[in-house]
């Protein structure tokens, strides 16, 4: 579409709307409170950039005969004649749909006519969407010379308030999506940024993690229907999925909307970023050599991190191995029992609290599964649940926790409880570790030592004093690297 070029009036809707996905042929749909209102539309582009609570009929004429319908309620609205003008008023409206959604407030939806637009949608513009889940105000550009880094003069812009995008420049050219500026949220987790560098073949509608797999074969010298192949199989997706093209969440394919969390939970548990975009080069490369692949097994997860630190030590600078393993895994687990898009989605929006209440640690919030402690070489801890890092409460400000002198802290629950001991066991003395989890139903010990004569110590409930109890406790260490003076006691 053009600059909206001649637009003179529009059409505000009176009622609960929702703009609804149909198939690819039909567009999307106005429905106003619960009626289908005949009109099918796309979203409004200005200069580039998608206006959000503006949407232009698909089919000359859809509104008029709309305005006539008894069933809906629709509000003509008067719009500058000058372009200057035009141009500030849409945006000011779609700057207001913007910060009204991000509130959970209404707002009204600009409807505009073709004869208001100038012309059919700007063929040098491609549309579609970023999804983890749909991912908000990202920065997206078109990498026109293949460095993956923006540079200036290449197309850009950002994702709207539903994830979708418009952009220009050389379709015949990948897209990436930058997330380093912290501004991007993923709707079903507005709380936390998106963090992640995403990437797509051109021709792509859609950039997801498991688009960033294929577009990594393809840098590798792979066609793109070869490294769509390559990744369909490794992630058990059949052929017939369109990877480049379909929608998961509109089209409610469960499987490959769990495939795409999972690795977007890798690349969260590794801190995104540059460190981010080389695990999923880690993973494609993994894939292309025969793996088939399961996030859910903390052995392939880590050696998966640790073949991307092999090829760019440097972006994992403060990534914890065995950390970043066992959050992405443990995600990975929640996120594989999903059986639904709004399972996927509640697992997505999953909170994790910690409090601390006369030295015993307890854990609230909406995340399930093994709960990560990750000890701290200045003796504090910190937590996480499924992927969800704990923090001091629930709201979008909330902090993340640290639990000082953990040592001297009980934790509560009858929990599974991952413990996280490296760089707590990162000298070379004789170090000891004391673990206070004294109703936990299973507790892991996961990292390495440094040479020295070091202890861990479980603490176990004591039931009834003076009373022999019986009490069953599931201990694993095998993800724990020990040398030959070091033990575990009771």
């Amino acid at each position: 579409m053009k600059d909206i070029e001649h637009t003179s009036q529009g059409v505000q809707a009176q009622a609960n709307f929702n703009v609804a996905g149909g198939s690819k042929k039909e567009g999307l749909k106005v429905v106003l409170s619960g009626v289908d209102a005949g009109v099918s539309v796309v979203r409004a582009v200005q200069s580039g950039i998608i206006l959000d609570g503006v949407v232009t009929e698909a089919q000359s004429g859809d509104i008029k005969s709309a305005l006539g319908g008894a069933a809906i309620k629709l509000r003509e609205v008067d719009i500058p004649s000058g372009l200057a003008r035009r141009q500030k008023f849409l945006a000011k409206w779609s700057e207001a749909a913007r910060r009204n959604a991000k509130k959970g407030l209404g707002f009204g939806m600009l409807l505009l006519p073709l004869s208001a637009c100038g012309g059919d949608e700007d063929d040098s513009s491609s549309t579609g969407f970023v999804i983890d889940g749909y991912i908000a105000d990202a920065f997206i550009f078109r990498d026109e010379d293949g460095n993956g880094i923006f540079d200036i003069g290449e197309a850009s812009s950002r994702t709207g308030v539903d994830g979708s995008f418009a952009l220009g420049g050389d379709e015949t050219k990948p897209i990436v999506v930058d997330g380093s500026d912290g501004r991007a949220r993923d709707l079903d987790n507005p709380s936390e940024p998106f963090t992640g560098v995403l990437m797509a073949p051109a021709g792509s509608t859609v950039v997801t993690p498991i688009t960033t797999l294929v577009q990594q074969l393809v840098e590798g010298g792979d066609s793109v229907a070869a490294a769509e192949k390559q990744i369909q199989d490794g992630l058990g997706i059949t052929e017939d999925v369109d990877l480049l093209n379909s929608d998961p969440i509109a089209t409610d394919n469960v499987d490959v909307y769990k495939a795409g969390v999972q690795v977007a939970g890798l690349i969260a548990a590794v801190g995104g970023g540059a460190a981010g975009l080389a695990v999923t080069a880690a993973v494609a490369e993994a894939i292309a050599g025969g793996l088939t692949l399961d996030l859910t097994d903390i052995d392939q997860v880590t050696g998966i991190i640790d073949d991307a630190k092999e090829d760019n030590g440097p972006a994992f600078d403060g990534v914890d191995t065995v950390t970043a393993a066992s959050v992405a895994a443990s995600k990975a687990q929640v996120i594989d029992a999903a059986n639904t898009i709004d399972d996927v989605s509640v697992a997505q929006a999953a909170t994790l609290t910690v409090s601390v209440v006369e030295d015993v640690v307890s854990f609230g919030g909406t995340a399930t599964g093994t709960i990560t402690a990750t000890l701290n070489a200045d003796g504090s801890a910190s937590f996480a649940r499924s992927g969800v890092v704990g923090k001091d409460g629930a709201s979008e400000d909330a902090l993340d926790v640290k639990v000082v002198d953990i040592a001297n802290k009980s934790i509560a629950g009858s929990i599974d409880l991952s413990v996280v001991v490296t760089q707590v066991l990162a000298s070379a003395g004789d170090d000891e570790i004391v673990i206070d989890a004294p109703d936990a139903a299973k507790i892991s010990v996961s990292g390495t030592s440094d040479s020295g004569a070091d202890n861990i110590i479980i603490k176990i409930a004591d039931k009834t004093a003076g009373t022999e109890d019986v009490r069953v406790l599931t201990l694993d260490t095998s993800l724990f690297a020990v040398s030959g003076d070091d033990k575990v006691t009771f």
